[in-house]
């Protein structure tokens, strides 16, 4: 058994986990609105856009459900498509 620093470990469902950083990058967040009204068409409906610093692009979608819970597609973009500054 690997010993880890207790700030990784996590409780979840009454079992211990390791919270392992993958990596860094940078990322935009933006949510969704009437062009009309200017109010938020979903709340919580949002996506996320993050950039590696390797430059690989993942774009995450996150769908609040109707139980209060969320669903998440993710995808892998081309950075051609998207430019983050």
């Amino acid at each position: 058994m690997n010993n880890y620093p207790s700030e990784c470990i996590a409780l979840s469902k009454g079992k211990k986990e390791v919270r392992l950083f993958v990596e860094r990058g940078t990322y935009v967040k933006y949510t969704y609105i009437c062009p009309d009204t200017g109010n938020i068409i979903k709340a919580g409906k949002e996506t996320i856009i993050i950039k590696d610093d390797g430059g690989k692009f993942e774009k995450i979608f996150l769908i609040p459900t109707n139980d209060k819970s969320f669903t998440s597609l993710c995808l892998e973009i081309s950075k051609q498509v998207l430019k983050l500054q």
